[in-house]
């Protein structure tokens, strides 16, 4: 599923419609049928992914317990325990990215994770790059460094490129192997 041609479809509907959908969507989250769908697919043990909405990303987790509509699950990055509904699992792994092809300024709220790297210019107009520790619904609060907290509204982000992540994603451990010529 697009998620990124939906968000575009939205734009256009009414408030009226979006909770007319939500609440259409609501009632096939708790469908039996689906729910037992997922239940099939994991067990315990499993290592599995869940989608955080006040985090706007995936987060890794080990199954612990399966209940009848919920699981428990253990992080693997802070090893909490949570029980989570089943329709928050990523069984799937699909990606949850929304990016909008169109933007005329900043960044969109479901663009944006906790975690990220985004720069934006302050107003004595110097640029300035911090980590995103909040999503809120107007702005962002991102960690600066040496030791600042600043909110920061959607519009005045941009996205930042970790050009040593990029490349670690891209590269493959090997040996260099010496050709004929040498």
């Amino acid at each position: 599923m697009d998620y990124s041609k939906i968000m575009s479809e939205l734009d256009n509907a009414s408030l009226f419609d979006l909770y007319r959908l939500s609440a259409a969507i609501g009632k096939e989250l708790e469908n039996p049928k689906r729910i037992k769908k997922i239940r099939q697919m994991i067990k315990a043990g499993d290592t599995i992914s869940y989608f955080v909405n006040e985090e706007n990303r995936l987060i890794e987790a080990e199954v612990l317990e399966l209940k009848r509509t919920r699981v428990i699950v253990r992080n693997k990055h802070d090893m909490k325990r949570w029980t989570i509904p089943l329709y928050m699992i990523n069984v799937e792994d699909i990606s949850v990215d929304i990016v909008r092809p169109e933007k005329a300024m900043g960044i969109s709220r479901h663009e944006i994770q906790i975690g990220d790297f985004v720069g934006f210019r302050d107003r004595a107009n110097n640029n300035l790059r911090g980590k995103v520790i909040r999503i809120n619904p107007k702005t962002v609060t991102l960690f600066v460094e040496p030791n600042q907290k600043w909110r920061v509204s959607y519009s005045m982000l941009y996205s930042i490129i970790d050009g040593q992540k990029a490349c670690e994603q891209q590269l493959i451990e090997g040996v260099i192997a010496k050709s004929d010529s040498d």
